[in-house]
């Protein structure tokens, strides 16, 4: 399994902890969590959406599980399962940014300034002010044709040492 993940070969882990869920072969809460997040990392979010439902559905697990499953719902575009499964995973800045998006895609411009508030008043350690911000709004804000040399320049400025 950590040959697959080392070469980062989620199809080859996908198959690996498939076969051994089918033939109970480990501890099944821990094949579940491994197959929705290489199922999530190859784009088979119907899959991963499975498995995490399954962990909560039948095993005693982290409130992070919630946010995995809002996450596949997020990309599905399932807004409003999303928004629910987020809601109740921990109130942290993983949350915080899938709501900020959730909140995007739906239009919901208050709900949106809040979390971009939120956004706002995190501060990452070791980054410069405004640069995790900057990142985590990427996602809404069109990128012109014009600046996108200056992208580069706000990831690899995260990337310095304080």
């Amino acid at each position: 399994m950590e040959e697959f993940l080392g070469k980062r070969d989620y199809t080859g882990a996908l198959a690996l902890l498939e076969f051994q869920l089918k033939c109970q072969d480990g501890d099944m809460k821990e094949l579940l969590l491994w197959i929705g997040y290489v199922s999530f990392h190859l784009g088979n979010f119907r899959r991963a959406e499975e498995a995490y439902k399954e962990l909560l559905e039948s095993y005693d697990v982290t409130d992070d599980v919630h946010l995995n499953l809002a996450c596949c719902y997020f990309y599905q575009q399932m807004y409003e399962e999303a928004e629910r499964a987020a809601l109740k995973g921990p109130s942290d800045s993983l949350q915080n940014r899938i709501l900020f998006n959730i909140s995007h895609r739906m239009g919901d411009e208050a709900k949106l300034m809040q979390f971009h508030q939120n956004l706002k008043d995190k501060k990452v350690p070791g980054c410069l002010d405004g640069v995790s911000v900057s990142l985590d709004s990427s996602p809404i804000h069109p990128i012109p044709r014009h600046s996108f040399p200056g992208r580069p320049t706000v990831v690899g400025r995260r990337a310095l040492p304080p």
